[in-house]
């Protein structure tokens, strides 16, 4: 694997019926303040992975992490940036002229120290509450990022786009909707994540900023690598409407898109039309993506070994509570159907508990609580 191009292992766990964005880097994952796609972890950033992809493992990232992983890279965040301020880090960035690998194709040896700014940078981006030094890091990131081009750095690019992302300043979604047309996928996934990080308490501005960009995401769903078309999907599901019938008609394309390969992105287009209202989308999450018996009938992964052996439980898990983590946008009785034995009766307590707590939610709106 090129260190320039991560691999992604973004599990999406934490509560359902919480409908945040999430993606973890490979992708970020995020509390309050920032990163994770579908479900919430604790607030890092994970350095590349070598896992395959699953559903519940965009994005993202957050993002989109298990305990033990998110202790290990904490540990290396600080042994990596704790003797060195934000600053100093910024400065390290600065210095990063050329691209992952020199002449000849041979691993440019400062590069890794590039990448681990950026990384740090977009871990820390969560301790910085003075809005001058937001908007001035932002300022300086994007001047380092330059325009997109044919240089591939795009690990080095992730990071900064996902801390673009996290910053949610004036400008940001411009720069990100700008990098959705870079020439190297690992930096169009990190553009993707970025979007998908922008602060909660900013969503109206991201979601109109974004609007003139569903075309690009609409396209975005064809793309050669199936990771960014995944991320696409996700993304319409987030920033449509239930009146964007063209979007709606993308993602039922999707939907119907061949390949073992292809399966992220037909799973993803499913939970976005569903967010959206569609039959098509809805009849997709509660009669696969949320039982448990379909789901033993796929593969356990696309790609090595994982294709060639039967879906295991905890890959089942984590699908299933990846569709979950967006209940709160679900309206179809036949869903919900499905979360309430969910409830009563599956063998995960991780699953169960999550859909007693979609229900709790549920049961809260209804009755005009604040869940």
């Amino acid at each position: 694997m090129s260190q320039s191009e991560p691999s992604e292992s973004d599990r999406h766990h934490g509560g359902a019926g919480d409908h945040r964005r999430s993606d973890a880097p490979a992708d970020p994952s995020t509390t309050d303040d920032g990163p994770v796609m579908p479900g919430d972890a604790p607030a890092t950033i994970s350095p590349p992975a070598r896992v395959t992809t699953q559903l519940a493992q965009l994005v993202v990232i957050p993002a989109l992490i298990v305990a033990a992983a998110i202790g290990a890279w904490m540990l290396f965040v600080w042994i990596a940036g704790a003797n060195e301020s934000l600053k100093d880090q910024v400065v390290r960035l600065r210095g990063c002229s050329s691209g992952g690998r020199g002449p000849l194709g041979v691993q440019n040896p400062a590069y890794k120290d590039c990448w681990r700014a950026a990384f740090n940078v977009a871990n820390l981006i969560g301790q910085i509450e003075d809005a001058d030094d937001r908007r001035d890091l932002h300022e300086n990131l994007v001047e380092i990022l330059g325009a997109p081009g044919d240089e591939d750095a795009s690990l080095l690019q992730t990071y900064l786009l996902v801390a673009v992302g996290r910053l949610g300043q004036p400008g940001g979604i411009e720069v990100l909707l700008r990098w959705l047309a870079a020439p190297q996928p690992g930096s169009r996934r990190g553009a993707l994540k970025g979007l998908r990080l922008w602060p909660d308490h900013d969503l109206p501005r991201l979601q109109r900023a974004s609007r003139r960009a569903l075309s690009q995401l609409r396209r975005l769903l064809n793309d050669v690598d199936a990771d960014v078309a995944s991320r696409a999907a996700a993304a319409l599901g987030e920033l449509a409407t239930a009146e964007d019938e063209d979007v709606r008609a993308s993602l039922q394309e999707a939907l119907e898109s061949a390949g073992p390969a292809r399966r992220n992105v037909r799973w993803h287009a499913a939970i976005s039309l569903a967010r959206l209202g569609d039959e098509r989308g809805t009849a997709v999450v509660a009669g696969k993506l949320l039982d448990r018996d379909q789901l033993a009938r796929e593969a356990d992964g696309v790609t090595g070994d994982a294709a060639k052996r039967q879906m295991q439980s905890i890959t089942q898990d984590d699908i299933m509570l990846g569709a979950l983590m967006f209940a709160a946008d679900y309206t179809g009785d036949e869903i919900f159907d499905k979360i309430s034995r969910l409830a009563e009766s599956d063998p995960s307590p991780n699953v169960k508990k999550a859909a007693l707590k979609v229900l709790l939610v549920r049961r809260k709106k209804e009755a005009g609580q604040d869940p």
